[in-house]
């Protein structure tokens, strides 16, 4: 029965409060147009990059992109964080994309339908 509740009722609890992704979503709200590239990758605790480890869940409204010439992108657990910068390498804009982890059982039907797929 022990065996059971931790099955049922604390490995989903612990899958949802764990996030294995190094990037500090809390920091965005710092992020300024004066920043370099170090000092955003110091702040947010990562370079650039996929952090994702299963399928993300976006909560998606209509983005409206600023004029930039690239574009820097942090992709976890809790969504995105994408940094436009104009030709010069100065921050024009960023956006925060709010996500969540799959439930847990559909990320591992996933998970299983792809190896079966040989994926």
């Amino acid at each position: 029965m022990v065996l059971l509740v931790i099955f049922v009722v604390v490995a989903p609890l612990a899958y949802f409060l764990y996030d294995p992704t190094p990037i500090r979503y809390e920091n965005f709200d710092q992020i300024s147009d004066a920043m370099t590239e170090d000092e955003v990758e110091k702040l947010l605790g990562c370079p650039p990059g996929d952090y994702r480890r299963t399928a993300i869940e976006y909560d998606l409204d209509t983005p409206v992109f600023p004029p930039f010439a690239t574009e820097q992108r942090w992709m976890g657990s809790k969504g995105d964080i994408v940094i436009f910068r104009d030709a010069e390498n100065r921050i024009t804009g960023k956006m925060r994309i709010h996500g969540r982890r799959e439930p847990p059982v559909i990320a591992w039907t996933h998970y299983l339908w792809d190896t079966l797929r040989g994926r």
